[in-house]
């Protein structure tokens, strides 16, 4: 079966399908050729054995007619008259029945039996009504006893003997009809084909499951197993070639996807690369940035106390400025007064500057007004000094 392995599912379904559709067109039609054999020799001893029953009805009634004459002569001579005329009608019926018998007979399809049988059957028994049974009824009904026992001897007799070997003749060509042997021949056929196509149907079933195992149930279940070994990650393994089936296609298609799964899997593997190197940069500046904000946030905190520190020192200056007014303005107002004293002074200076220069001018003149206007001189000094000494005191004291 390797051919099968590089046709498709559906080819070898057609080929399946087709083998399915001749063997059982040719049992189908084996079957309906035996059915309809069968039925015509069905037909055939159907209508052989209606034949038979009516020859055999026809003798019966022959013979009945006979023996039912035979009684009238007896009841005849036995005086017993009464039972004469209802055994006479019993024969006359019989008698009847038997012409009847023959005329269906006559008109009757006889197959498989050759028409001179038929024939001579056919006129030995209108012979035996005709020239046997007839003429005695006659004999009978005018009472000629004679006559009916010569008759019955002599022509009945022979006749009905005549007609009883055409009827075992004729009895004789219908058993050797084969059409029972025949309807069981067909019959057996019909039971060993069917017993062959069934028996064949099965192989045919067997052989496609195997193929489905083999070539479809296998080959998916390996993909399948694949599938999942390329879900858990491992795409070095490579799936074989199951032929140019319809599994098989699917092979190339699924090792391109394999290769695509490659090559996107080292393309990620790549940028992951790079974004766990950029992930660590950033990580590292985060880092970095954190101790920042960390020095920031401890320099912020010392600006704010130091702040609060310039805040309360500002107040203090704030205060400081406020009583550095109070004192300026207190010291300005000093100044004023120590440059009025000092404008004061300064005339007053210049008074004894000239009053000295006064003073010179006669103790130049006069030696000894000299040594006392020195004295007076030193002692104005002195006390120029003093003055001078006190004011300065008081504008210290005040600032």
């Amino acid at each position: 079966m390797s051919f099968l392995r590089n046709m498709t599912i559906r080819k070898v379904l057609l080929m399946v399908l087709t083998l399915f559709l001749l063997l059982w067109g040719g049992v189908a039609w084996f079957t309906l050729s035996a059915l309809n054999q069968a039925t015509h020799y069905l037909i055939v001893g159907n209508t052989q054995v209606e034949g038979l029953n009516t020859l055999t009805k026809g003798a019966n009634q022959s013979m009945n007619t006979a023996i039912r004459l035979n009684q009238v002569v007896t009841l005849m001579q036995s005086g017993k008259l009464t039972d004469v005329d209802a055994t006479l009608a019993q024969a006359v019926d019989e008698y009847n029945n038997s012409a009847a018998s023959l005329d269906a007979f006559k008109v009757m399809h006889h197959p498989q039996v050759a028409q001179q049988t038929v024939d001579e059957t056919a006129q030995n028994w209108q012979n035996v009504l005709q020239q046997g049974l007839q003429p005695m009824m006659s004999a009978l009904q005018e009472k000629k006893f004679a006559e009916y026992r010569r008759v019955f001897r002599d022509d009945f007799h022979p006749l009905n003997e005549k007609f009883i070997a055409a009827v075992n003749s004729y009895q004789a060509v219908a058993a050797d009809n084969q059409t029972v042997q025949t309807i069981d021949r067909l019959v057996s056929w019909c039971k060993n084909i069917l017993i062959v196509a069934l028996l064949a149907g099965a192989l045919i079933l067997l052989l496609t499951d195997r193929y489905l195992v083999g070539y479809v149930i296998k080959p998916l279940t390996a993909i399948r197993r694949h599938f999942r070994t390329l879900t858990e990650g491992k795409l070095e393994k490579n799936l074989d070639g199951f032929g140019r089936n319809d599994a098989g296609q699917l092979v190339p298609y699924l090792r391109e996807m394999q290769d695509s799964l490659k090559a996107t899997v080292i393309a990620i593997r790549g940028s992951a690369d790079a974004i766990y190197v950029g992930t660590s940069e950033i990580y590292a500046g985060n880092n970095d940035l954190s101790s920042r904000t960390e020095q920031q946030a401890a320099a912020l905190q010392q600006t704010a106390a130091s702040m609060e520190q310039l805040g309360t020192t500002l107040k203090h200056n704030t205060d400081n400025v406020h009583q550095a007014t109070r004192l300026a303005e207190k010291a300005t107002g000093v100044a004023k007064q120590g440059w009025e004293m000092g404008k004061e002074l300064g005339d007053i200076m210049d008074s004894i500057a000239a009053s000295s220069h006064k003073i010179t001018d006669i103790t130049e003149r006069y030696p000894l007004i000299s040594i006392k206007s020195e004295m007076v001189d030193n002692h104005r000094n002195i006390s120029c000094i003093s003055h001078q000494l006190v004011v300065g005191d008081k504008l210290r004291f005040t600032v």
